[in-house]
């Protein structure tokens, strides 16, 4: 009795392992997809309102090895810079799963997840959209193209009070993310003397040895080439005097105010003066 109970326990035990070898086996399933794109743009200027558009719609698929998908997610995994994750519902067709972006921008550029899922198991298979290096102008940025080079941009000139601080940044956006360096007046920043984090420079107690023109060069590579963008900014010191401008324009306005009041004024007094003339003559006739 012991030997037969020991049998079916050991049968039982062979079964489970065998289910549960099958269930390890079949939870990732075998997914390939779509190569990785790249985005192509005209032109070197984006915005968060108005982000730079790629040309011709992109198609991103991915399938499976002879198993039918119930459903499939296409997942952007990774950001240009900020924003948030966008998941995307997959047209299903059998074993195959695509997803087609009509209207491309550099928003879409990033690490992409095709995630099916089949009566078998779960399945993933990542891509990538790559996208060079452009400016992401923010609110009240202004860049204009630097003369015949394309990708080198010039920025409004950028002003500072003597003694405060100044953020400069390098607006550079793409996948992969742009590696940053910076020069100044066309030599090397040295670290030791400039506070960099990341992509901006920092500029604490601002005086003449920080005025000059600040240029970022940002750069990323895929599909073997190596594409760069240049934004030039120049920090300029504010006048000790600036005050006075605005100070001579109030005084400028006041004056026109005194002005035309005082030949209000006049004008007044002269059409009384001929009021009362008027009515003595009446009275005289």
């Amino acid at each position: 009795m012991i030997s037969f109970m020991a049998t079916i326990q050991s049968i039982t035990f062979c079964l489970l392992s065998l289910l549960s070898a099958s269930i390890s086996s079949v939870d990732a399933i075998s997914v390939h997809g779509s190569p990785s794109i790249a985005l192509n743009f005209k032109g070197t200027k984006s915005s968060n309102s108005h982000p730079i558009p790629s040309q011709g719609p992109i198609t991103l698929w991915c399938a499976t090895e002879g198993q039918k998908i119930l459903s499939a997610n296409f997942t952007r995994r990774s950001e240009t810079r900020g924003g948030v994750e966008r998941r995307h519902i997959g047209v299903v067709n059998e074993r195959n799963a695509t997803w087609t972006i009509n209207h491309p921008t550099i928003l879409e550029a990033g690490v992409w997840e095709c995630r099916v899922e089949t009566q078998f198991g779960v399945g993933t298979f990542n891509t990538q959209i790559y996208a060079r290096p452009v400016a992401q102008a923010e609110e009240g940025d202004s860049y204009s193209e630097d003369g015949q080079k394309d990708y080198q941009l010039q920025s409004l000139p950028i002003e500072v009070s003597r003694g405060q601080s100044k953020n400069i940044t390098c607006p550079a956006l793409g996948h992969p993310v742009p590696t940053i360096s910076w020069s100044k007046d066309g030599h090397s920043l040295d670290a030791r003397r400039v506070n960099i984090s990341g992509s901006t420079i920092m500029i604490n107690n601002a005086s003449e040895q920080n005025v000059g023109v600040y240029t970022c060069q940002a750069m990323n590579e895929f599909s073997k080439h190596r594409y760069l963008l240049v934004i030039k900014k120049e920090l300029k010191l504010k006048s000790d005097l600036a005050w006075i401008v605005p100070l001579a324009v109030i005084f400028v306005i006041l004056c026109c105010l005194v002005t035309v009041i005082f030949l209000c004024e006049i004008r007044r007094k002269k059409n009384e003066k001929k009021r009362a003339e008027s009515e003595v003559a009446i009275l005289e006739d």
